[in-house]
């Protein structure tokens, strides 16, 4: 199997341990971190928005810190990206932020991914307004949109990055379960879960698994 993500020998600070982290197609992987901070910028490298201060990140063989602007953009248009916050455009609608995406890099949205979305929508529960803005959302419908948006463009890695955490239960469990209907759906979809380990994802059985916690060696920050 090739590796969609390599992190190799990976540091994100001065203070902590080296991290190694391979990430090959159709596997899934949960990454714990020490806190939000650490996990948005194990994110960030990721993506190849930064580079790590040691070592290397590799995505689809091609280290991040070789690769031009554009070259990274184009890598990323076959990512999926759930965020805590849904990251969504807030002056578009509900509707409009899940098909963006698509109509940006194909110039319309295929009826069979219009469908997809509307069968993840019902799978959700969700009967709100498809015309909603984003600041008329919850929390989880906010995420729900994003993982929608990140599911129907068939990407070859989802980064999900502390999604899962302040939801409850059964919200966690809903996400959660259209998450592995889309691991089993996209042969070769890899994976990686990034969470400060508030949030039991009981459900999940990664492939790897790596806690930053255990890497670390400076003292906790202070909240």
């Amino acid at each position: 199997m090739a590796a969609v993500l390599h992190l190799h020998n990976v540091a994100l600070d001065d203070h902590q341990g080296e991290l190694t982290l391979e990430l090959e197609t159709g596997m899934q992987a949960l990454c714990i971190t020490s806190d939000d901070q650490e996990l948005h910028q194990l994110l960030q490298l990721c993506t190849g928005s930064s580079l790590p201060i040691q070592g290397q990140v590799l995505l689809n063989g091609a280290d991040t810190a070789q690769l031009s602007r554009q070259q990274l953009l184009e890598l990323r248009r076959s990512f999926g990206i759930v965020t805590a916050s849904g990251s969504l455009v807030a002056n578009l609608k509900l509707w409009e932020n899940i098909t963006l995406p698509l109509k940006y890099v194909q110039g319309h949205v295929p009826e069979t991914a219009e469908q997809h979305a509307l069968e993840l929508l019902a799978a959700f529960g969700y009967r709100g307004n498809l015309l909603s803005l984003p600041g008329h959302l919850s929390l989880f419908e906010r995420r729900m949109t994003s993982f929608i948006r990140a599911a129907i463009g068939s990407p070859c890695l989802m980064l999900y990055a502390g999604c899962f955490d302040n939801l409850t239960a059964d919200q966690r469990t809903l996400l959660l379960n259209q998450a592995q209907q889309l691991q089993q759906t996209l042969p070769g979809l890899a994976s990686l879960y990034l969470t400060t380990g508030s949030t039991v994802l009981e459900q999940l059985q990664p492939d790897v698994s790596c806690n930053l916690k255990l890497y670390a060696t400076r003292p906790a920050r202070s909240a």
